[in-house]
């Protein structure tokens, strides 16, 4: 989706940066981040369609993120990456904060795929 802003949120500088690559050449705006503070900081000016936050990162988990924009009243869809067993994460999601969970490693044309159609779910069921 063009020009739709996108933020990363990870610890690990490789997946930022491969992650960055593959969603700017598909025309999104990306930001990234390697500790979630930062990145709630940023959502009022930036005001990302989407976030694909690490379950573990420094700072706080990243359903825990999910939590804390949703009591800030952000109604943005999150997916969690994970190198947990997905069966494990099963819980997380049913919270209604996390809309996908994403195994790591994951296939680069699964997640761009996933991304997509969450946003167009999300666009769809906000109007």
């Amino acid at each position: 989706m063009k020009n739709t802003t996108l933020f990363i949120i990870d610890d690990e500088k490789g997946i930022r940066m491969m992650l960055k690559e593959v969603f700017a050449r598909s025309g999104y705006n990306v930001f990234t981040y390697s500790n979630p503070l930062d990145a709630k900081v940023a959502i009022n000016e930036k005001k990302p369609a989407i976030i694909l936050v690490d379950y573990r990162i420094p700072e706080m988990k990243g359903d825990q993120f999910a939590h804390e924009i949703r009591e800030e009243g952000w109604k943005i869809p999150v997916i969690l990456m994970t190198g947990t067993d997905k069966e494990e994460m099963h819980n997380i999601v049913r919270t209604g904060e996390i809309v996908e969970i994403v195994e790591k490693p994951f296939n680069i044309v699964d997640i761009v795929q996933i991304v997509e159609k969450n946003l167009y779910d999300f666009v769809n069921i906000s109007e």
